[in-house]
């Protein structure tokens, strides 16, 4: 991979990469990378290492350069690393994800925001706005799962052989409810479903009362109908 050359994977396909400086780079599927920059001193272990993460997911590892020689650019959000292990994931609007693993990372828009906490999500939306360090939510980046964001979670790569953090305790569980609430929940269903019986009860006395008051007038009628029309008859004999 040289200077300013774009990576692009298709909808099952991962690369991995080693540098000189022996950084790391994992790239998910459906994913857009390009290395826009690339200079680096083995001698004094300095340099200029800049990467454009425009799409997908993707692990980085930093090598032996110094921690100062490192960027991410994404869409809304520069990412500074500080001798780190951490996942991230671009989504189709441009919002970024970011998961620390080891070390710390810096995340900067118009302000920056040390991530330090291992095992939590920080987010960046398209107005420049921090969330978290937070668990994984479905409802996150209109319902993208964990395993499409953040596919190297909890498997072993080339570049990186241990298997890091489990993607059962990165989910946020759904809310538990207290028996109490429950109960009273239950009493109140009750209460509703009995109210509706007895309007339904009266509803349909009330419809049967007007079928027997309307049965009753059309029998006054048809009675009333028929002697009109026997007068009739007698009048013209």
């Amino acid at each position: 991979v040289f200077q300013n050359e774009a990576i692009e994977t298709g909808v099952k396909a991962k690369a991995e990469f080693i540098f000189h400086d022996e950084t790391k780079l994992a790239i998910g599927p459906n994913s857009r990378l390009r290395l826009d920059k690339y200079i680096y001193n083995p001698d004094k272990k300095t340099g200029d290492i800049i990467l454009n993460a425009a799409a997908g997911s993707f692990r980085f590892i930093t090598g032996v350069a110094n921690k100062t020689a490192y960027r991410i650019k994404t869409p809304v959000a520069t990412i500074g690393v500080r001798g780190t292990v951490f996942d991230g994931y671009v989504n189709d609007k441009g919002e970024v994800a970011v998961l620390l693993h080891d070390g710390e990372v810096e995340v900067c828009t118009k302000k920056c925001r040390r991530v330090k906490r291992k095992g939590r999500f920080v987010r960046v939306l398209r107005n420049g706005i921090f969330k978290g360090p937070h668990l994984w939510d479905a409802s996150f980046f209109n319902n993208v799962g964990l395993a499409t964001a953040f596919p190297f979670i909890g498997k072993r790569l080339i570049i990186d052989p241990v298997r890091r953090l489990n993607p059962a305790k990165l989910m946020r569980k759904a809310a538990i409810v207290p028996r109490k609430v429950l109960r009273a929940t239950a009493r109140t269903q009750r209460k509703v479903a009995r109210s509706s019986r007895k309007s339904a009860r009266k509803v349909g006395r009330g419809v049967r009362r007007i079928g027997r008051n309307t049965g009753r007038g059309i029998k006054r009628f048809g009675r009333k109908t028929g002697r009109a029309l026997r007068r009739i008859k007698l009048f013209r004999k």
